[in-house]
């Protein structure tokens, strides 16, 4: 009776209409993130902003770095395009599944994880090792950005905040200051900039957490997201109680 109580309790926390879901994959993905540039050279992985920046960076400070910054781009590119037209199809047939993505995208994390962890120390940013970890990186968090773009639509992104900053400064001035730009009302200001404040507060703990994490524990520090991805994935609904509650809420 607890394991089905404490199932019932996750599945509760992590709906995809709760507020908790966000803040928890914008945990993970800032972990991640700082994992990457830490231990890949300074690579961003989830921000294709911060990778076209870093390439043209390097193209003047550190050419040798120039590989890692272009693989990264291509495999994000490339890889978004894959994770949409599979949500695409799926969502055509009738079978998108929360629990099945996130899955997918602990597997993802896992490879990366174990791949990095075992060819440690990387012998430069060009070399196959460091390549193929960017590319296992990049995949995961290409397809979070693709299942909170294309699936939780109404939450916005997870991987980067410039959006939900605009986004916490419409709520904040709707809500407590008196404008009327963004939202209906002034509760759905306020809802909204509480929400998006407690996404920004997730997203900068996972980095602070990350950042020391990895210094401790090198790659193998990723075994955190990876547990709370698994954990999400799992407290997940069937696919067709997920379709009607996510494009309810849009």
């Amino acid at each position: 009776m607890k394991v089905f109580s404490s199932t019932d309790q996750l599945a509760r926390v992590f709906h995809p209409d709760h507020w908790f879901l966000p803040a928890t994959l914008a945990f993970c993905a800032c972990f991640v993130e700082l994992i990457c540039i830490i231990g890949l050279f300074h690579t961003f992985t989830a921000v294709i902003t911060g990778s076209f920046v870093m390439l043209f960076v390097n193209m003047v400070d550190r050419p040798s770095y120039l590989p890692v910054n272009i693989t990264v781009i291509t495999a994000y590119l490339f890889m978004s395009f894959v994770w949409y037209a599979l949500i695409s199809r799926l969502k055509q047939r009738g079978a998108v599944s929360l629990r099945n993505l996130f899955v997918l995208e602990a597997v993802l994390i896992a490879a990366f994880m174990m791949f990095a962890g075992m060819s440690v120390p990387f012998s430069g940013p060009a070399a196959l090792q460091t390549l193929i970890s960017v590319c296992l990186a990049t995949s995961a968090m290409s397809l979070q950005a693709t299942i909170m773009t294309e699936v939780l639509r109404s939450h916005g992104p997870t991987t980067f905040m410039t959006g939900k900053t605009n986004r916490l400064v419409a709520g904040l001035y709707d809500g407590w200051f008196g404008g009327k730009e963004t939202f209906p009302s002034t509760e759905a200001a306020r809802t909204a900039a509480l929400n998006t404040g407690s996404t920004m507060a997730a997203f900068a703990a996972g980095g602070f957490a990350g950042s020391i994490a990895m210094k401790l524990f090198g790659f193998w520090a990723l075994s955190v997201p990876l547990a709370i991805l698994l954990a999400v994935a799992l407290s997940q609904m069937t696919h067709t109680e997920e379709e009607t509650t996510t494009e309810a809420s849009t």
